[in-house]
């Protein structure tokens, strides 16, 4: 019995550890509005959402790798414990659409995306003309 009750007190513990993970996520997006995230651009702007966003979790989880594509980021993070799949989404909750995972158009392989939900329906994520991190309404 009192191992259920130290693994009741382990599962909520680690809930608590996630929901500051989202908080201080949310946090650093919104210092970062308005910026370039990734000013060296080692990816060009037009298709670096993923590593902004694995630059944005760097800065919260300071051992997470940069990375270039939103396929192998969610690969990344399906596989890393410290993440986990929701479906109530909160600010700083990580939105993503891998490349090749969605339905293509006419043999067009389709473009992943990546960024992070604000309040209400906004994501913010880098903007492919100039690589400004800013929010969107979702419509």
């Amino acid at each position: 019995m009192k191992l259920q009750a130290l693994l009741a007190k382990l599962a909520a513990l680690q809930q608590l550890l996630a929901l500051r993970r989202t908080m201080s996520l949310h946090q650093e997006c919104l210092k970062l509005l308005g910026t370039d995230v990734t000013p060296r651009d080692l990816i060009p702007d037009d298709v670096a959402c993923a590593e902004t966003v694995s630059t944005i979790i760097r800065r919260v989880v300071p051992d997470f790798p940069i990375i270039p594509g939103t396929y192998t980021l969610w690969r990344q993070l399906e596989n890393d414990s410290r993440f986990r799949r929701v479906t109530v989404p909160m600010p700083g909750t990580i939105i993503i659409s891998p490349t090749g995972t969605a339905k293509k158009l006419e043999g067009t392989p389709s473009n992943g995306h990546t960024g992070f939900f604000d309040q209400g329906a906004n994501i913010m994520s880098n903007r492919s003309r100039d690589g400004k991190f800013l929010v969107t309404q979702l419509s």
